[in-house]
């Protein structure tokens, strides 16, 4: 594959502008992370490459004799299909093609057999070098370890949407392209899967350009950052931290450089003043000429200045704050058992959260950590025996699938049935989440899912509860809304109990970790790194089934001899300090943030090299794991 090389790009979408002279170059071989805001056109861009839409100007050079893998973001398949045909189904020419070259080899006359064979042949090579006799099964494989055990003659109709989109990716997988476009890749899967197809990626000596908010899965994929921004495609070098390191530099940088300009420009502004007094209590037209001069200073001045880096920073704003409880436990689970029809779900589980913690609920897909959570929300009160909460705690609830509104009602109806709220009320609460006052009258079914996941923390804001249940609140949302919500988390003061996918969101608010696993719920103290290096830092095996490595004690027990002894202590204290390095990381990331934000300038500047040098040093110890694991 060569260089893929896009020049001057313009593309608008009705009256938005997406692209404007745009220029990009994908190198063959590098892994690139797409970013930027809901809406500035990542998908857009997608489909140029991937040549699904041809609707712009400009020059794309590079794509026509590769083969390009496009997993979008919403996949639709005929819901009559089974699974089996569905991924057979962008195969149908060549088994056509081979069906037809055995038919005319079959019937073929001694004149026409060297015809018949040299076609016979061609198809043969064709479905050969694609796999088709091996598709299925390869499919089969990956979906289940993606932990998708589906069956082939299941119809797609009786799949869920997270199904759907994982049988989609398993199908682009095994293509083999030259380029992998994946928009989202990763909704739906849980963190095994999430860890699989991390490796995955990052193993592939494939071209790979991936839209996704989810910064972990950035970092240790990724050697290549473009931003989409103002109408333009900017490249940054390294994974996501080092662009983000690059980002806080230059803002710092910006907000010095505002911050003297403005002084100066308030200067050139006092001077006008007094100029303009001067001049008129005297007639000498010396005074007015030299008030001229320096209005014509504040006015260029003024036009070359640089604009507050902050003010070009539309994101959500989110203050969570609440009054500390009285009451001790949050949360008791007590003999708590569920099933779904013949599935059971929990059985005779135990748990207590206390008030003021901070608990991260995982598990894999299915397993009933939403069920879990609703039938908190549905029957936990301080009197059930089963399902008790704290009496004086207020519950807010943020559900996955959004079904705390009414689809028919408009975002003010929804918000004024929360309390006496009037129109202006509403919308002083729904801007901080950028809705506009015309927003208001827009009916719930037509939002996306990220402005109903936005909404949903405005209905958090006016509720002001103590005890947050939180069930994948990030989703849908893009990384600098994340970041807000994941400050805002962090700095709540009650008790959270949030499921999550989101490592980055859970390494930043979670004290403790709970685990759905067989029916029961384990507790682990400390934060998500180390629920996972003590459990499942192993999941790889030849075939890319996921194996649940267990724990560190287990998946070396069955080394022997002082040399193995030693690698299972080094790995041990390689994994405690990836951790701790990953919370120092989060840590200095936000006091860089705050520094800018207070105006620090020179302290920001100190925090950067900081933060440089702990970057450099997560890639070394992550290096070193790989290669002890």
């Amino acid at each position: 594959m060569k260089s893929i090389i896009l020049s001057n790009i313009d593309k608008s979408l009705g009256s938005k502008l997406i692209f404007s002279r745009a220029a990009l170059q994908i190198n063959p071989g590098e892994k690139y992370g797409l970013i930027g805001p809901n809406g500035c056109g990542k998908t857009t861009l997608l489909n140029i490459l991937s040549g699904q839409d041809s609707d712009y100007s400009g020059d794309v050079q590079g794509t026509t004799d590769i083969r390009i893998g496009y997993l979008r973001q919403h996949m639709h398949y005929p819901e009559s299909l089974t699974v089996q045909e569905a991924i057979l189904k962008d195969y149908e020419k060549i088994i056509s093609d081979l069906r037809a070259a055995e038919e005319l080899l079959a019937h073929a006359d001694p004149h026409n057999m060297e015809n018949a064979l040299v076609t016979y042949q061609k198809a043969r090579d064709t479905y050969d070098i694609q796999g088709v006799d091996h598709v299925v099964s390869r499919v089969k494989g990956m979906l289940a370890a993606l932990g998708i055990p589906v069956k082939m003659k299941q119809r797609i109709k009786t799949l869920s949407g997270g199904e759907k989109k994982l049988l989609a990716l398993a199908c682009e997988l095994i293509k083999k392209p030259d380029l992998l476009l994946l928009d989202e890749p990763d909704n739906h899967l849980d963190f095994k899967g999430l860890s699989w197809f991390e490796n995955l990626l990052k193993n592939s000596k494939k071209t790979v350009i991936i839209v996704s908010h989810n910064r972990y899965l950035l970092d240790r994929v990724c050697s290549l950052i473009l931003e989409i921004e103002k109408q333009k495609v900017y490249t940054f070098k390294g994974n996501y931290s080092a662009y983000r390191m690059e980002k806080l530099k230059k803002q710092t940088s910006q907000q010095a450089d505002y911050a003297a300009v403005s002084r100066r420009l308030a200067r050139l502004q006092k001077l006008v003043n007094r100029f303009r007094e001067i001049a008129g209590r005297t007639a000498d037209p010396a005074w007015g000429k030299r008030l001229r001069a320096r209005k014509t200073q504040l006015q260029r001045e003024s036009k070359q200045a640089v604009d507050n880096p902050l003010t070009h920073s539309k994101s959500i704003r989110i203050d969570l704050n609440t009054q500390n409880s009285k009451a001790a436990i949050a949360l008791r689970l007590n003999d708590y058992s569920r099933s779904i029809g013949e599935l059971r779900l929990f059985e005779d589980v135990h748990l207590e959260i206390l008030c003021g913690e901070k608990v991260g609920l995982v598990g894999a897909n299915g397993c009933g950590k939403t069920t879990l959570l609703k039938d908190i929300i549905l029957y936990g009160e301080w009197g059930n025996q089963k399902i008790r909460i704290g009496p004086s705690l207020k519950v807010g609830y943020m559900a996955q699938q959004q079904e705390v509104f009414g689809p028919q009602n408009t975002i003010e109806a929804e918000m004024r049935a929360l309390g006496p709220l009037s129109r202006e009320d509403v919308f002083k609460l729904v801007s901080k989440f950028l809705f506009s006052w015309q927003d208001m009258d827009k009916k719930i079914k037509t939002l996306s899912g990220g402005e109903i996941n936005r909404l949903q923390l405005a209905r958090l804001i006016y509720l002001q509860p103590t005890f947050l249940i939180l069930d994948e609140p990030t989703n849908h949302l893009d990384i600098p809304s994340r970041e807000v919500v994941e400050e805002a988390v962090a700095d709540f003061k009650g008790t959270v109990l949030a499921v999550s996918h989101d490592r980055y969101f859970l390494e930043k608010i979670a004290d403790r970790i709970v685990e759905v696993k067989d029916m029961g719920l384990t507790s682990h103290r400390g934060g998500f790194s180390e629920f996972w290096f003590k459990n499942y830092s192993v999941l790889q095996s030849d075939r890319g089934k996921v194996k649940a490595g267990g724990a560190r004690r287990k998946r070396h027990a069955v080394t022997q001899g002082a040399g193995s002894r030693k690698t299972h202590n080094r790995l041990a204290e390689l994994e405690d300090q990836i951790a701790r390095a990953e919370k120092e990381k989060m840590a200095l990331e936000k006091q860089i943030t705050d520094a800018f934000r207070h105006g620090e300038h020179q302290l920001g500047r100190k925090l950067s090299v900081k933060l440089e040098r702990l970057i450099a040093t997560i890639d070394k110890l992550y290096t070193e794991w790989e290669g002890l694991e």
